[in-house]
């Protein structure tokens, strides 16, 4: 694209102009840290993938993914601030902790707000935690849950595979679950009764 060996400067000039806001012949065209960039995101069927190419520091970053849950936009925005120099923060490691407690929380919980999601499952296999629940495009996904924080009132555990943080909360009379997901997003579930 940079040579103009497959198609002409001239063509490859329009292909990459915005005709629909920000959308160019299958490109967005926008500014990331900064910096002109072109990128396209795709997935299907469990596939999942961003492409963002840096025009002016003629830099481009593929991420490719074979979960269609892998958060490929922002971790090729990340791999950009590192490329970039940008202040970079790494999760704390994971620490796991024992956690007696794990017939109590098992169970299925309800999302208050109205999400695709209508609930998560968390279940026992092997003395482990695990949890349950619809992603994109409804496949369902099934994720250990390691246990890293504990006080009276709570519990914080992460999953494997994907950094999702769920918090239980402990009360007299219930549970309630603080999940937030790998784009960042909270929600707010509780137990529901047998």
């Amino acid at each position: 694209m940079q040579e103009s060996t497959l198609i002409s400067r001239d063509l490859t000039e329009k292909m990459f102009k915005p005709y629909l806001n920000s959308y160019a012949c299958g490109w967005a065209v926008s500014s990331v840290l900064d910096r002109q960039c072109t990128s396209h995101f795709g997935n299907i069927s469990g596939f999942s993938n961003d492409f963002i190419r840096f025009v002016d520091d003629n830099i481009s970053i593929i991420f490719l993914s074979n979960m269609n849950i892998t958060p490929v936009l922002k971790l090729t925005r990340e791999i950009a601030e590192v490329i970039f120099s940008e202040s970079v923060s790494l999760p704390e490691p994971a620490v796991p902790i024992i956690f007696p407690l794990k017939e109590k929380v098992c169970g299925t919980y309800i999302f208050r707000e109205d999400t695709e999601n209508k609930s998560l499952e968390i279940t026992i296999k092997n003395n482990e935690l695990y949890v349950t629940l619809s992603k994109m495009y409804g496949a369902v996904y099934k994720f250990k849950l390691v246990p890293i924080k504990r006080d009276k009132k709570q519990t914080t555990f992460i999953t494997e595979m994907i950094h999702e943080v769920l918090v239980i909360y402990y009360s007299v009379d219930k549970l309630e679950i603080e999940y937030t997901d790998y784009h960042g997003n909270h929600y707010i579930l509780y137990k529901k009764s047998n």
